[in-house]
């Protein structure tokens, strides 16, 4: 698809930032891109929970594939990381009525984090 607007997101809420572009609020896909500070090596478990399809990639690989229209369910997925900063994308889409998007993961150590877009980082084009 051909992209419509960029932008910088401080929230994954698509509702709030289709008011902001005054985008529609049904049928429309985001691209969420920029980097994650990973604080230690280890295994990361990853997440997203949303009404409807989200995947989220780390250094180019899917790491975990919540894709379809369907009500708000959460998918995961594992990945072995080094300490330092690490691509990160998420890929949203909304069909139809309810919208939600929320990421996170767990650490080495076993604690569960959200994450805010507020806590990644981008490079401004």
């Amino acid at each position: 698809l051909t992209p419509i607007d960029y932008g910088i997101a401080l929230n994954s809420a698509p509702n709030l930032i289709g008011e902001k572009n005054n985008m529609r609020f049904n049928q429309y896909a985001l691209r969420f891109e920029g980097w994650i500070d990973i604080p230690e090596d280890g295994i990361y478990t990853f997440f997203t929970s949303s009404d409807d399809g989200s995947k989220l990639y780390l250094h180019g690989q899917e790491i975990v594939n919540n894709d379809g229209s369907h009500r708000n369910q959460m998918s995961k997925g594992f990945i072995a990381l080094k300490k330092g900063w690490a691509p990160i994308r998420i890929d949203y889409f909304q069909y139809n009525e309810r919208q939600s998007l929320n990421i996170g993961m767990t650490t080495p150590d076993g604690k569960r984090k959200d994450l805010s877009f507020e806590a990644l980082w981008h490079i401004k084009n």
